[in-house]
């Protein structure tokens, strides 16, 4: 039988005595390994985890700084932050729910006053009126949120901005909508502490917390 020594990495730089079959398959083995290196992984960047909804938790808003960018004059750190920021909007937009029922700290009594709504400066002080409680889930989810909306919108009151720059009509769009969302959730607690207040005013009334107050915008 014809039997040569082989040298492929299988057999050791020593050799070993094969048939000349097995030989032929360890030579192409070889050969196929330097001509078609095995693929390098590939070099992702990962999104930054900033659901703060769901669990409560708070994440520190993504750093303006771009000195590392690889591609410097592609991109400018005014396109990076509005296009996280935007990101982010749409993603807790899409998988928030508002709540059936919320739970104050201090509910509603028969002499409580209806909810007045909160405007302005005052909604960028999450749970500041009326607070909810910090150890319901449902009442969590919905400050955590407030929370959210309020960090991103300080992100994008640190863009620097150039005068004229398309950024600018953008960042200031943004901005609105951020302010809306906090206006519609106001809104939505508002109503939830007017029907509890109804139904501390009225005990015989059935009252459906939440249900009904489903909106498009969530």
């Amino acid at each position: 039988m014809d039997r040569r020594i082989c040298h492929c990495n299988l057999c050791g730089a020593r050799g070993q005595e094969v048939s000349r079959s097995t030989y032929n398959r360890h030579s192409n083995r070889a050969d196929t390994r330097s001509v078609f290196p095995p693929p390098s992984p590939p070099l992702t960047t990962p999104l930054i985890p900033v659901d703060v909804v769901a669990g409560g938790d708070h994440t520190d808003p993504p750093s303006l700084d771009t000195s590392h960018d690889p591609t410097p004059g592609s991109r400018t750190p005014q396109f990076d932050t509005i296009t996280h920021v935007r990101h982010m909007l749409t993603q807790k937009r899409a998988h928030f729910d508002f709540p059936p029922s919320l739970v104050f700290i201090t509910p509603p009594t028969k002499d409580s006053d209806r909810y007045a709504s909160r405007n302005g400066s005052q909604l960028l002080v999450p749970n500041s009126y009326h607070p909810l409680s910090l150890v319901d889930d449902d009442s969590v989810a919905v400050v955590s949120y407030e929370l959210f909306l309020v960090e991103y919108l300080n992100v994008l009151n640190m863009v620097p901005l150039q005068e004229g720059h398309a950024s600018a009509s953008e960042v200031e769009s943004l901005k609105n909508e951020v302010l809306d969302t906090l206006q519609q959730l106001d809104q939505r607690k508002g109503n939830e502490w007017n029907k509890q207040l109804c139904a501390q005013l009225n005990p015989s009334t059935f009252i459906i917390s939440g249900e009904d107050q489903r909106a498009p915008w969530l």
